[in-house]
């Protein structure tokens, strides 16, 4: 019975003891659940003021790159004004190229206001009138428009015409513009947003708009927030401060943030949803809440066992142990170690089984041992809180004094061998009588992967930053270099059209000025080309074309565009060929020519007077099926570039920072230009430089060659020709397709040696058909010994001079001189086939080469008319007057569906072709087309009908021969392509 007492007391004690262990564990774990829970809703209530001042700082840079656009957009067009107004199409152009402003408008002095439909509206009493009158320049918003009725803000920037302030130009953001900046979401949720001014009317609002068309955030906000919350929310507004609050909607409070926008009178204001919320609190405490409900579980599982089987002592103290460690277990798995610490007897106990990492430390001993073995292992580098004084005794009494229950810090320290990052909830256990702590719980969690996330994001944010910030300064640098760069030919063609106007009567000096006006033009027009170009790489919209064309003649061509740079520069240029045996290829010539007039241009510019630039066309083994490899070399021994400028030289805008190159123009976008079409060509482009030596381009492309193309040379086949070239390699290969043709040749360095050979072998006879003689040779020239050639041995053999240059200054000396024809560098065999019959059947080849106005003025069109298509009125008589030098009769319509009666009721064959532009109000160029087809009439659907656009992009082409175009002519008009297209289709 005793026994029995004795039993029973001790399972009373173990009972009782429990209970208090149990009781312990929970009041640990509801304190560190409520500052985990403190903790959460403080770096919630961050997150949204975080979240909101993100909003704002975009929406403050997005106003402020509005505000400099309209300032540009205003300096730009003033430079093109010619008279003090602006009328409603131009304004129109403005709104079709800024992508910036949903309308751009202009108010006249007196107040007026025009738009891009020529309505006009008061506006004089506007304050963004006033300001722009006086010259200032900015943003003004919550205007209510007085043509649409809606919420707008207003950018503006005063216009000038020759100094003077004439009107005030204007862009402006509609309401749905707004709407889909401030379009958010938090976790999924929409967040509801609202921009307003500073006196709380709402400018525009997504997320909360219930259609009754409330003027002010506190409309909107008057059922859902207290009086005290609204006070606070007016006082925030007065003093242009943050302010966060909650709201009450449905009966659920939620929270929302306002928050300034920088350099603006306005505001925003985010109201996230419960939802939000809970989801991002449910994201940051999952895992405390999972172990939470586990913790409770076990908690609950064990009192009833404990209360259910307390008869069966054996299992209920096996019940107990187990249940212990699965909550040890569980409070492991969220603290690395708990350290209890009596301060009264200044000892120190790891209630972990272990101590984890730090094996060398006692499992207890003195926590003055304890401080002293943990001194060194802090990181205080003056960044963070310094552990090694919050530990101390004294410094734990005064922190946790009164009714502060805890303390938590987020510290670094050094283990085994690496810092990591911890936090450590410092929990009171006991206090004395005058509430100083006694014994604390030291709660260690390791949060490093944690926090070097947290790195890692604040850190790629900045790289964003950083990044933005770089690609606004390469558009800033881009700018200011487009900026001189296209100054610089407007300059010349504004300068030479004075020039001309001046000495009108002087008929040389006027074709001087306007050959040069011609030349800046077409420099202007490459610029603009070129952003166009760049522009329709990055949004992948550039295409290429196929068509036949011959590498012979687009040789000639590119080398006529930049031999006058060249010479102008006094540079030599050598043209060589390596193996090419494919001269009719299918591809885009254009393209391909745009990339080698880029290399070529390079090599002019930035090799000084005097200097030496080759260019080789090779053709190589072809690893693809049906195409020739092609190498273009273009080589120069120009300023060269450094190491660190080729890894970005084909990076879009980058050109380099060398006084060298500082008045070299350029809108450093030819060469990434280039390289995206070889890529798609199926090539590469390479570049070898050192600086102060030269470069090395070579342009590697894929094109389909022609089968077929091979030219009857039967008739040449044991014709004897001697080859005159002071440079050997141009000899052997000159030789090379003569013997490929079964012409049996000899060559000469020497032209006093080759002149004798000659003689010998006319006193013999004479075995030679023809000479060829290089223009350019040391001591004598071509022309020289095509001189003394006739003087020794008579006019019975052809004499073919060979160049790379324009001979057309040495012309008629040469004829004069005795030669027979001329030939080109790089000698194609196509071309020395063709002029090798020519002379050899004494047909000479016509050299003359006039203009292209005397060419056109010589083409004559008498009895045929033409029906001219073109909105603009300047275009329209620019085309009129070179129509009607040939001889044609134009009628003229304004738009597709004039020109569409004009041709339907016309009687049948009036027309002999149709220029017809696209961009055209009423009926644009392509519908016309497509109603000319469908009329009905027979005479109609065989009409020619020609694109003349200034949409000149390789997928503009294939749209005009869709909608049933003939062809297609790019504005600025080139008098080559006109003229062709008139002698092809004017019949």
């Amino acid at each position: 019975m005793k026994t029995e007492k004795i039993n029973d007391k001790r399972n009373k004690i173990r009972i009782g003891a429990t209970l208090l262990l149990i009781l312990a564990i929970v009041v640990v774990f509801y304190v560190y659940a409520a500052k985990n829970n403190e903790r959460i809703a403080g770096q919630n209530a961050d997150y949204i003021e975080n979240i909101t001042f993100q909003t704002t700082n975009w929406i403050s840079d997005l106003m402020e790159s509005a505000c400099l656009s309209i300032v540009n957009v205003s300096r730009l067009y003033e430079k093109n004004l010619t008279k003090a107004e602006i009328a409603a199409s131009d304004l129109q152009a403005l709104a079709d190229n800024s992508y910036m402003f949903d309308y751009v408008e202009f108010i006249r002095s007196d107040g007026m206001d025009i738009n891009v439909k020529g309505y006009y509206t008061d506006v004089s009493d506007r304050s963004y009138f006033k300001k722009g009158m006086q010259g200032e320049s900015g943003m003004d918003s919550a205007y209510t428009s007085r043509v649409t009725g809606e919420r707008v803000v207003i950018f503006y920037a005063p216009m000038r015409y020759k100094g003077e302030i004439i009107g005030v130009l204007t862009g402006q953001y509609r309401e749905k513009r707004l709407k889909g900046i401030m379009e958010n979401e938090l976790f999924g949720e929409p967040v509801p947003t609202f921009l307003c001014t500073s006196d709380g009317a709402v400018i525009a609002s997504v997320g909360m708009d219930d259609g009754r068309g409330k003027e002010s955030i506190f409309d909107y906000l008057e059922a859902v927030i207290d009086s005290e919350t609204d006070n606070g929310l007016r006082r925030a507004l007065a003093d242009g401060t943050g302010y966060g609050f909650s709201y009450n909607m449905d009966n659920i409070i939620s929270s929302a943030y306002m928050a300034p926008i920088s350099g603006t009178d306005m505001v925003i204001v985010q109201l996230f949803p419960t939802a939000a919320l809970t989801k991002m609190q449910a994201s940051a405490n999952s895992v405390g809440v999972m172990l939470e409900a586990e913790l409770i579980i076990l908690l609950i599982a064990y009192m009833l066992v404990l209360l259910l089987q307390e008869r069966k002592q054996k299992k209920i103290l096996i019940k107990e142990k187990q249940g212990a460690e699965r909550i040890v277990s569980g409070i492991n798995r969220l603290f690395d170690r708990f350290i209890l610490v009596n301060l009264e007897e200044n000892e120190y106990h790891y209630m972990n089984e272990h101590v984890p990492t730090f094996s060398e430390i006692p499992h207890k001993g003195s926590y003055f041992d304890f401080l002293s073995f943990f001194k060194d292992k802090f990181v205080e580098d003056g960044d963070g809180v310094r552990m090694s004084l919050v530990l101390k005794p004294a410094m734990l009494r005064e922190s946790l004094s009164g009714d502060v229950p805890f303390k938590r810090y987020e510290y670094r320290i050094r283990r085994n061998n690496e810092e990591r990052w911890e936090t450590m909830a410092i929990i009171v256990i006991e206090r004395d009588d005058d509430k100083l702590p006694t014994s604390v719980l030291l709660a260690v969690q390791d949060n490093t992967e944690l926090k070097k996330e947290e790195i890692r994001v604040r850190n790629a944010l900045m790289d964003a930053s950083r990044a933005a910030e770089a690609a606004n300064h390469a558009k800033s640098d881009f700018l200011s270099h487009m900026s001189h760069d296209i100054r610089t030919p407007m300059n010349a063609i504004m300068g030479m059209t004075a020039i001309a106007a001046i000495n009108i009567d002087d008929k040389s000096r006027v074709e001087s000025c306007l050959n040069k006006i011609t030349v800046s033009s077409r420099h202007l027009l490459g610029l603009i080309n070129e952003v166009l170009d760049m522009s329709k790489i990055e949004s992948g919209k550039l295409e290429l074309m196929d068509e036949d064309f011959n590498l012979s003649e687009m040789t000639d061509d590119i080398l006529r565009i930049v031999r006058s740079q060249i010479e102008g520069k006094n540079q030599k240029l050598t043209v060589t060929l390596g193996g090419v045996t494919h001269e009719n290829v299918e591809g885009d010539s254009q393209r391909l020519s745009q990339v080698l007039i880029n290399m070529l241009g390079n090599a002019v510019k930035f090799t000084p007077e005097g200097g030496d630039i080759s260019l080789r066309i090779n053709e190589l083994p072809s690893h693809l099926s049906g195409r020739a490899c092609y190498e273009f070399i273009v080589t120069d021994n120009g300023i060269g570039m450094d190491e660190e400028f080729i890894k970005k030289i084909f990076d879009p805008f980058e050109r380099a920072t060398d006084s060298r190159t500082s008045n070299t123009e350029g809108t450093g976008l030819g060469l990434a230009i280039a390289r995206n079409i070889v890529l798609m060509m199926n090539g590469d482009i390479q570049v070898d430089s050192k600086k102060g030596e030269g470069t090395s381009i070579k342009a590697t492309v894929y094109l389909k060659y022609l089968s077929g193309d091979e030219e009857d040379t039967e008739v040449l086949a044991g014709h004897r020709v001697m080859v005159v070239d002071d440079e050997q390699e141009a000899c052997e290969y000159a030789c090379n397709i003569l013997s490929s043709i079964d012409m049996p040749s000899e060559w000469f360095t020497d032209g006093d040696k080759a002149v004798e050979a000659l003689v010998e072998d006319y006193k013999t006879g004479g075995t030679y058909v023809a000479v060829i003689l290089d223009w350019k040779m040391p001591v004598k020239d071509g022309v020289q010994l095509a001189r003394e050639i006739r003087e020794k041995i008579g006019g019975g053999i052809p004499i073919i001079i060979l160049s790379a240059y324009d001979w057309s200054p040495i012309e008629q000396e040469a004829l004069l001189a005795g030669v027979n024809a001329f030939i080109t560098k790089p000698l194609f065999k196509s071309r020395l086939v063709h002029v090798m019959k020519q002379v050899l059947g004494e047909q000479r080849s016509e050299q003359g080469r006039g203009s292209d106005v005397e060419a056109l003025m010589q083409t004559q069109f008498e009895g045929k008319k033409v029906l001219l298509v073109e909105d603009n009125e300047l275009n329209m008589e620019i085309a009129v007057e070179l129509l009607t030098m040939t001889g044609l009769d134009v009628d003229k319509a304004v738009n597709g569906k004039e020109a569409v009666d004009m041709l339907t009721q016309s009687e049948p064959e009036t027309y002999a072709l149709v220029l017809m532009d696209i961009q055209m109000p009423v009926m644009n160029g392509y519908e016309a087309t497509r109603a000319i087809r469908s009329s009905g009439r027979e005479d109609l659907k065989k009409l020619p009908v020609f694109a003349m656009t200034a949409d000149a992009f390789s997928e503009d082409v294939k749209k005009a021969e869709d909608a049933g175009m003939n062809g297609h002519i790019a504005k600025p008009i080139e008098l080559d392509k006109l003229m062709a297209t008139l002698k092809d289709w004017v019949k």
